[in-house]
């Protein structure tokens, strides 16, 4: 997957247990710019390439763990180019450390657009001609 505008890339999981869609980030940082609320963040890719980039944020959103306590995570609208499709996403951002897969794309993104085929990995590269053509835009979160 391709992250835009920076062209950044990463790993995505495409996780079925999930309806929604994370992006595991470090240095993850808070800030106002006017009545706006934006953050910065350091993504890491899969070969542990760093990228600081920085997104407006639409909201919060309270999100449950594996061990049933909540957190409250931003959200913030990013493009990314998967296979062909250029699409924008909302993901809840968490700094988190250690994962196989930085990027998880939940069943909110995958609904009548993604089928998964458990058999198969890295299926296919991310071919985008531009980031002007939307396919689509997930923003259940």
């Amino acid at each position: 997957v391709l992250l835009y505008p920076d062209k950044f890339l990463m790993h995505a999981r495409l996780v079925s247990t999930s309806d929604f869609s994370k992006l595991h980030v470090q240095k993850l940082r808070e800030s106002v710019r006017g009545d706006e609320r934006w953050v910065s963040f350091e993504l890491i890719g899969p070969n542990q390439e760093r990228k600081t980039t920085e997104r407006l944020v639409h909201r919060n959103v309270r999100l449950r763990s594996r061990n049933g306590a909540t957190a409250k995570y931003p959200v913030a609208l990013l493009g990314i180019c998967l296979g062909n499709q250029y699409i924008e996403v909302d993901f809840a951002l968490d700094e988190r450390e250690g994962l196989s897969y930085q990027m998880l794309l939940g069943r909110n993104f995958m609904m009548g657009h993604v089928y998964i085929d458990p058999s198969s990995t890295f299926t296919a590269d991310p071919e985008c001609q531009n980031q002007g053509t939307l396919a689509y835009r997930d923003d259940k979160l």
